[in-house]
């Protein structure tokens, strides 16, 4: 078993993020964890290659990829490689929010700090929890920071991404389905209809019903 080999620090900054599993660490597949399996922190970065500031962040991503390989595997990128960053149109399902963006996922199995726009009066950041507002989402923006690491054990060759922090930015418009509007879902009942509905007997066609 190789030892895994280690990349420099990167940031990843204003990224839209997805995916997250940072309140409690879960299992990769809760219902069906796999042998000896940790349960890590998870979140997926989001950036868009038509940005040029995230274009840059993109490929330092690749660069360190690349000198992974090279350390790790001596210079040739294994067959059937797997890699925890790439282009979100090549999933087999395009998530919400993952048209046209490169994707980078980041997990850890320890604590990492989750902090918010402003420091302190003493300089220095107070860690979020998950009931501030600046919690990060699913949909919010943030600054990510985190590792590469090249992984050749366990029948698994892969360059898999290490979560070091994150820092949220802005909010965004929330991933996945929107929650219904109950101003556009119902009316305003007047006193008294609907009390007793409940009460009344069943009719005929009540007891026709199957199930």
């Amino acid at each position: 078993m190789a030892k895994a080999v280690t990349s420099d620090k990167f940031q990843l900054k204003n990224v839209r993020l997805a995916f997250l599993t940072i309140d409690e660490p879960q299992f990769f597949n809760p219902a069906s964890p796999g042998p000896g399996e940790k349960k890590k922190y998870r979140l997926t970065a989001l950036l868009d290659p038509s940005v040029p500031a995230h274009a840059e962040q993109i490929a330092q991503i690749k660069k360190l990829a690349g000198s992974i390989v090279v350390k790790q595997f001596d210079g040739k990128k294994p067959k059937g490689l797997e890699t925890c960053f790439g282009d979100g149109n090549e999933l087999d399902k395009v998530y919400d929010g993952f048209k046209d963006m490169f994707y980078v996922k980041l997990a850890t199995a320890d604590r990492f700090p989750v902090v918010g726009r402003r420091k302190g009066a003493d300089g220095k950041f107070a860690p979020l929890r998950p009931t501030d507002k600046e919690w990060p989402y699913a949909g919010s923006f943030g600054n990510v920071s985190g590792t590469l690491w090249g992984q050749d054990s366990h029948g698994r060759k892969a360059i898999n991404g290490n979560l070091l922090a994150i820092q949220f930015v802005k909010d965004g418009a929330a991933f996945g389905r929107p929650p219904a509007d109950a101003d556009s879902e119902f009316d305003a009942l007047p006193d008294g209809e609907g009390e007793s509905a409940f009460d009344e007997p069943a009719g005929k066609d009540d007891e026709d019903i199957p199930f």
